[in-house]
């Protein structure tokens, strides 16, 4: 088990790098990063519990667009 958390928090800080190299402050980045695969993770688990493919595509382009804003000056 402990295994998951390491594996978790390594995905999280994968994240947060891409978003560092795109401009994001490191805790703009820790944080999004956080949220998005958490948020990636339910839209995920939505669609395949659901099959609502619509849905799950409107909220990725939100998410998309939100991860968008922590590159942008004031995440800096």
């Amino acid at each position: 088990m402990a295994a998951v958390p390491g594996f978790v928090r390594g995905r999280a800080e994968f994240v947060a790098d891409c978003l560092r190299a795109r401009g994001a402050s490191p805790e703009a980045a820790l944080t999004g990063a956080t949220l998005l695969n958490a948020a990636y993770s339910g839209l995920e688990k939505g669609l395949l519990v659901t099959g609502g493919r619509e849905r799950a595509e409107a909220g990725l382009e939100a998410l998309c667009t939100w991860v968008d804003t922590l590159t942008r000056p004031e995440h800096r």
